[in-house]
């Protein structure tokens, strides 16, 4: 009987140390997972950073009036057709698309802005009167300016919605459907990359923004143009803007 009640203190304690080891992990998994805690920070999604540390201001780096007889040989079509009528830039389809891009000089600040007047004419299909940016184009490379760059599609889709591709992907969480292209309406578009800020202002309003965690920029990713699909766009007062390293 003896015998008997000291396996019996015996058992009772080692199944108090099982349970207290199960809570002093328990409370250990918990702490890991607190918020504010060492762990729990390394597991959230790190705000992307600037490699380099650049100015506050926004100093001009490119200007386009559009106002010499002919397009700039700066400027080349890779689709479609691009020239210069009554000081503006027109961009037109040939067949469905057309595309214009700005060969130099180029931009390889993390912090990149474009601003320009646009509109479709009068009478004519409204859709795609967009602009990319920080496109990876080049003279020998075998794809299109916007395919490999931030393309910002304002009545996109044969003017159905609004959305921004990047590299050529929808990024759903920017997609919209209202305000679409009127025909004749003279808007103000700025687009911007501000260190993986994204965003498409039209006429002072917010169209689309995003947080891009893996930014394009750089050498590589540097151009910028316009894009349309079965329409005409017409562009003018292009200002290309880009922060500068301190």
């Amino acid at each position: 009987m003896q015998y008997d009640h000291i396996v019996s203190l015996d058992s009772k304690r080692r199944r108090t140390m099982r349970v207290m080891a199960v809570v002093a992990v328990m409370a250990y998994v918990i702490a890991l997972a607190a918020p504010g805690s060492p762990a729990a920070d390394a597991q959230q999604p790190q705000p992307w950073r600037c490699p380099i540390e650049l100015s506050d201001e926004w100093v001009l780096a490119y200007y386009d009036d559009f106002s010499g007889q002919a397009l700039s040989p700066r400027w080349r079509a890779t689709a479609g057709a691009a020239s210069v009528k009554d000081g503006q830039l027109v961009l037109s389809t040939e067949k469905e698309q057309a595309e214009v891009v700005l060969e130099k000089p180029r931009f390889e600040s993390p912090g990149l802005r474009m601003e320009f007047d646009a509109h479709v004419p009068q009478g004519t299909k409204a859709s795609d009167l967009s602009v990319f940016i920080n496109s990876d184009w080049s003279p020998e490379g075998k794809t299109g300016g916007c395919e490999g760059s931030y393309l910002f599609q304002f009545g996109g889709m044969l003017n159905t919605r609004n959305q921004l591709r990047r590299t050529g992907e929808i990024v759903d969480a920017t997609v919209t459907t209202q305000p679409l292209i009127q025909p004749g309406v003279i808007y103000h578009v700025t687009v911007e990359n501000d260190c993986g800020r994204v965003r498409m202002d039209v006429d002072g309003t917010t169209l689309l923004k995003w947080d891009d965690q893996k930014p394009l920029w750089g050498r590589d990713q540097s151009a910028v143009g316009f894009y349309t699909w079965e329409s005409t766009i017409v562009i003018d007062n292009l200002k290309v803007y880009h922060r500068v390293p301190k």
